[in-house]
């Protein structure tokens, strides 16, 4: 016979078929969404096998009380049904919700708790790494507190040099004059609107001279907060350099420093002088001939470092990190392609508390790289190569200093790192792991006028706002005195970014044109001292022999014209 279900009872089935059609639908879009992003198949099932479990334990957070973590929720109703999703599943630690990190800032500023009071709650124990076996590896004995206390120093310092910029309320600077102190080092003298001279620092200067063969000679700049400035140019080892003296103000009044992604830039030519000349020796022209040029080649050969194209030092290397460090692991194709010796992934997002456990310690499990780890014969022949930092700086939001005091700069980031370290120490105990160093940010060197679409436009717009070298400085030396205090090797590649902007893709400002990125990772090695060192390329003539080679023999000397404000007096 034929059941007469009724009208409730065919509502009923249509819900249930619905739901039937719905999860695979749901799994294919979630599967194709997680590929876009840069997940492999597998890696997508897992993250939306993950987000059908936190579903499915959704009554049982419910009925445990954890709503009592969104007064909003069964109240005013403010709170989304995302933040109901967010909050901890079953063998996982609390994730701090934007609702909790204010309602915590607002309470340690009220009752004036101390900094390591106000965010003990926040990390108890570093995040778990979940093992293929599906149970939980927890990393011992939590982040090492070594480092806080220095680093803290360093941003409480810059904090506090914002803080009298601020105070002094000048105007952004207009122009300015140049007075030479010595051979190798100018004074630099602000001026307001008007030619009034200033008298508080916080300006982000670029100081650059470049000959008429486009070698480029960048300057250290000290800011002695009274309106003077003090540009060193501190790499000519003792070679002449000719050329054009460029003045480029990039931020004014410490908004380099503002704790935002929209600041406000303005990457403008202050002054310039011609023909300038830092007396010293005189070597003839680099052609490929010359005999550095021989030298540089064989002793290339002969490093054990990263690239498949020398003595392999490893059997596999997984790269972490955003597309500063794709770029350069581009530079080893055969490792990627034929040999697969080199696997990379990239979170694509800032490293913060919200996105530490989704984005970068799931990830090492949904790579596959745990097992493949685990299955290795030699584990002591695996590299873990991991970065963080240009999106740190371009995406900055104020939000991620909630629980922190306001003058503790980048601290979430710091805590993030911490654990993210610790979290790959414990997966991976037997690697070796590496830190790339951050790159240096020329936003002066950006431009989006050739971008039609204004979407498109805008949004070009905003990273140039984002690019603030002052910034990404101090990030880069707080990082450092995390990363030592935990024991891992930095590869550096910042003095070599810093020191060529030309070298950026054109209106970009911060990616790098290939061969400076196969410069930088054929430039890392293993020395006879049992350490891992960047060879020295601060000088330019030593930089422009390896370029050379890089790019091709013939190129041996040549220089590499700027498209930005570097040469505008050309």
């Amino acid at each position: 016979g034929v059941w007469d279900l009724g009208s409730e009872g065919m509502k009923a089935s249509r819900a249930v078929t619905l739901a039937a059609l719905a999860v695979p639908i749901l799994l294919v879009i979630g599967c194709l969404l997680a590929f876009h992003r840069g997940y492999g198949p597998r890696a997508g099932l897992g993250r939306v096998a993950r987000s059908l479990s936190d579903m499915r334990t959704l009554p049982t957070i419910l009925k445990a009380g954890a709503v009592r973590q969104l007064p909003g929720l069964f109240g005013n109703g403010n709170a989304s049904m995302s933040d109901v999703l967010s909050l901890p599943a079953v063998g996982r630690p609390p994730r701090l919700l934007s609702s909790d990190r204010n309602r915590t800032a607002r309470a340690a500023k009220t009752a004036e708790i101390s900094p390591g009071d106000s965010d003990s709650h926040i990390h108890e124990t570093p995040p778990s790494v979940r093992a293929t076996t599906g149970t939980a590896v927890s990393t011992a004995g939590g982040a090492s507190k070594g480092w806080r206390e220095e680093a803290m120093k360093v941003a409480r310092a810059a904090y506090h040099r914002v803080m009298r910029v601020k105070n002094c309320k000048e105007p952004n600077t207009a122009g300015g004059s140049l007075e030479r102190i010595n051979n190798t080092a100018w004074r630099f003298i602000s001026t307001a609107a008007n030619d009034v001279p200033k008298k508080c620092g916080g300006d982000d200067l670029f100081v650059q001279i470049v000959s008429a063969e486009y070698w480029e000679h960048v300057a250290r700049v000290t800011d002695h907060e009274n309106g003077t400035y003090t540009a060193w140019f501190d790499a000519t080892c003792g070679e002449e350099a000719r050329g054009n003296l460029t003045v480029i103000l990039q931020f004014s009044v410490a908004q380099g420093m503002q704790m935002t992604r929209r600041r406000k830039r303005i990457s403008k030519l202050l002054t310039n002088l011609t023909d300038v000349v830092i007396e010293g020796k005189k070597f003839p022209p680099l052609t490929p001939t010359s005999p550095e040029v021989a030298e540089a080649s064989q002793a290339a050969a002969a490093r054990v470092g990263l690239s498949t194209n020398n003595p392999a030092k490893f059997d596999q290397i997984f790269a972490m990190g955003d597309s500063l460090m794709n770029h350069v692991t581009m530079a080893d194709w055969p490792a990627i392609t034929t040999k697969r010796r080199l696997k990379f992934f990239k979170p694509f997002t800032p490293l913060n508390n919200y996105t530490l456990r989704p984005k970068f310690i799931n990830s090492l499990v949904d790579q596959g790289w745990v097992k493949q780890y685990n299955e290795a014969k030699s584990k002591e022949r695996i590299c873990v190569l991991f970065n963080s930092g240009v999106w740190d700086i371009l995406l900055m939001s104020p939000e991620q200093q909630a629980p922190y005091p306001e003058e503790e700069l980048f601290r979430d980031h710091l805590e993030s790192l911490a654990l993210w370290v610790d979290s790959i120490k414990e997966s991976f105990p037997l690697a070796t792991l590496l830190w790339k160093e951050t790159t240096e940010v020329h936003t002066h060197e950006g431009d989006c006028s050739f971008i039609k679409k204004e979407k498109q436009r805008s949004a070009c717009m905003q990273r140039l706002e984002g690019m603030s070298s002052s910034a990404i400085r101090l990030l880069r030396e707080l990082q450092e005195i995390l990363l030592k205090s935990k024991g891992i090797p930095i590869l550096r590649n910042f003095d070599l970014t810093f020191r060529h902007p030309a070298f950026t893709i054109p209106g970009d400002g911060r990616h790098y044109n290939p061969w400076l990125n196969n410069m930088m990772w054929n430039g890392w090695y293993y020395s006879d001292k049992g350490v891992w060192e960047t060879q020295d390329l601060q000088c330019p003539r030593n930089f422009h022999v390896h370029f050379g080679l890089e790019k091709n023999v013939s190129a041996v000397g040549q220089g590499h014209p700027s498209f930005g404000m570097t040469i505008l007096t050309y």
